[in-house]
């Protein structure tokens, strides 16, 4: 040989050789063949159909053909996976996956995962597992055991928060399954491992436990569902259900969406009723009781107030009650200590079959007052408000109210009637109608709610703020009660003013000459206009100047050759 040459060895890379799905996390072997005696091998993988192995495996690993190498697939979901083997003596004894593979991540669903309860409405959450960084999943839920998912929970949903607060939908069925999906590979999936079951709720709200009821009378019962099944079956007890001995039926299936049933009561005189309400297709599962006794006799019950209202001094409202029997009036009473006694008597003897009593609302300021409504004939049939309401007085601010225009550093009455004995008001104003906080100012934290007692009104002198703009209103508030309180109902306006001083009639003023127009300011004007006229002020089409710094007060004119005596600035 005229020169020397080389006898290298060569590697074969068996696998990944391509088309094989690895996925993230799990271990997988690395194998090759070789011929001659290399000793040692690197391993790297590409993420880009091998245009590049930034990624290495394993920097020295025996070359020993037949000994795989185990390879924990990392988190790298592509593709365009390959592998890379090459001689750690000769880098240019390589070799590489003929064809890309596939790098997946990998989803388990955990729950629902079968044999769960679940109820329409109720949040429940969806759970999974994953491998892998991929960034979201879309939900699916299937109602023929998971032959079909065609119905959509949520298109993409973070992967990463491995958790989906699911509002059960109406899809009453025992074959529901659910399926989330990475939404950038739909080949990574997973679904229940069983089938789950949503089913409806029933709550019966009415006999409900302390209710006192009339032999003879139609009373509602009455409940609130979920889910769209058809039909409820209804049954009384009159032990409360202890046992089901003394169980009656009401109706074996009453439509269920009208959501009440006018139940004739029946002989069944006691203090131990129940009433019962259950899905007619699903009793065992779907079913609610009275969560008390109620009890068969006459009563009252008090529908308003009842809790939580707001009324206010002055005001008329309605105390209004249901009777069961004949109970022919009742006595009205109302207390402020949230029915620890009731003291004040509203109305001794009134028609109880009216049900309802026109109540001038009295100055009892407070947040403990209840009702209590009690037959003439019988104290013991009584009711009262179920928890406490509140009285409250009330402010009706009168000006400015809308539509006014003041000047700045004018005097101006804010105005304001009042019921109710509170003592202080606080008023503000605001320069963008109250739209936020950040643009109020006080005007008094305290003043006389009612400087002259005798008639309800009350007054403040105001030095108007320097506050110009169109958006302006005030709010009145007492000054214990933050939420009594009035606004203007619209808004009113705070404009600056101009005086001006030169020329202000009998200068003589020659063509050419510089004169300084001058003049004093009101408010935070930040430019003026200045136009002059030639008929003695009829219009104004003649610009000086069309902006100058109005706090200056004056501006030097060239006076224009416009010659006559009716010149006004």
């Amino acid at each position: 040989s005229n020169a020397n040459f080389e006898i290298k060895g060569s590697l074969t890379l068996t696998a990944p050789n391509g088309s094989e799905i690895w996925k993230v996390g799990e271990s997988r072997n690395i194998t090759w063949t070789k011929t001659g005696s290399i000793a040692n091998v690197k391993l790297e993988y590409s993420t880009n159909g091998g245009t590049t192995y930034p990624n290495l495996i394993a920097a020295l690993v025996n070359a020993t053909t037949g000994t795989p190498y185990a390879w924990t697939i990392p988190d790298a979901p592509t593709t365009q996976a390959r592998v890379r083997i090459t001689n750690t003596a000769d880098a240019t004894v390589l070799d590489e996956s003929n064809g890309n593979f596939n790098i997946r991540g990998s989803v388990t669903l955990t729950a629902p995962n079968g044999g769960e309860v679940w109820v329409v409405g109720a949040s429940q959450n969806i759970t999974w597992t994953r491998t892998g960084s991929f960034a979201n999943v879309e939900l699916r839920y299937s109602t023929d055991g998971g032959t079909t998912y065609p119905t959509i929970i949520t298109a993409s949903t973070s992967a990463g928060a491995l958790s989906y607060a699911w509002t059960v939908p109406d899809a009453l069925s025992t074959t529901l399954r659910v399926k989330a999906t990475d939404t950038g590979d739909s080949a990574v999936t997973d679904a229940s491992n069983a089938n789950f079951k949503i089913k409806g709720s029933i709550a019966l709200t009415a006999p409900n436990g302390a209710e006192v009821w009339i032999v003879g009378a139609s009373q509602n019962i009455t409940w609130t569902k979920t889910g769209s099944f058809a039909n409820v079956k209804l049954e009384y007890s009159t032990n409360g259900f202890l046992n089901e001995l003394q169980t009656f039926l009401i109706s074996a299936s009453a439509p269920a969406a009208p959501l009440s049933f006018a139940w004739t009561i029946p002989d069944a005189i006691g203090t131990t009723l129940k009433v019962r309400a259950s899905d007619a297709a699903d009793a065992a599962a779907v079913t609610d009781t009275s969560n008390a006794n109620f009890e068969i006799k006459g009563s009252l019950t008090v529908t308003s107030p009842n809790g939580g209202e707001l009324w206010r001094v002055g005001e008329s409202r309605n105390i209004t009650w249901t009777r069961t029997g004949s109970i022919a009036t009742v006595k009205l009473e109302y207390s402020t200590n949230g029915g620890t006694t009731y003291p004040n008597v509203i109305i001794a003897s009134t028609d109880a079959t009216t049900g309802t009593y026109a109540w001038t609302v009295p100055d009892a300021i407070g947040t403990l007052l209840r009702v209590r409504v009690t037959s003439t004939a019988d104290a013991t049939v009584a009711d009262a408000s179920n928890a406490n309401f509140e009285v409250k007085g009330s402010l009706t601010l009168t000006a400015p109210n809308g539509g006014e225009v003041w000047v700045v550093n004018g005097s101006q009455n804010l105005t304001w009637t009042r019921t109710g004995s509170f003592a202080t008001v606080k008023l503000e104003y605001s320069t963008n109608a109250f739209a936020n906080e950040l643009q109020t100012t006080v005007i008094t934290a305290s003043t006389a709610a009612d400087p002259l007692p005798t008639d309800n009104a009350g007054i403040y002198a105001w030095t108007v703020a320097d506050a110009i703009g169109t958006s302006l209103r005030v709010r009145i508030t007492d000054t214990a009660d933050a939420a009594t309180v009035d606004t203007s109902d619209a808004n009113f306006k705070i404009v600056g003013s101009f005086t001006l001083t030169a020329p202000n009639g009998g200068e003589s003023w020659t063509v050419g000459s510089s004169q300084n127009v001058t003049w004093t300011k009101v408010g935070s004007i930040a430019n003026a206009k200045l136009e002059y006229s030639t008929d003695g002020g009829t219009t104004y089409p003649n610009v000086i100047t069309a902006s100058t710094a109005a706090g200056t007060g004056a501006y030097a004119w060239t006076i224009p050759d416009a010659i006559g005596t009716n010149r006004r600035v």
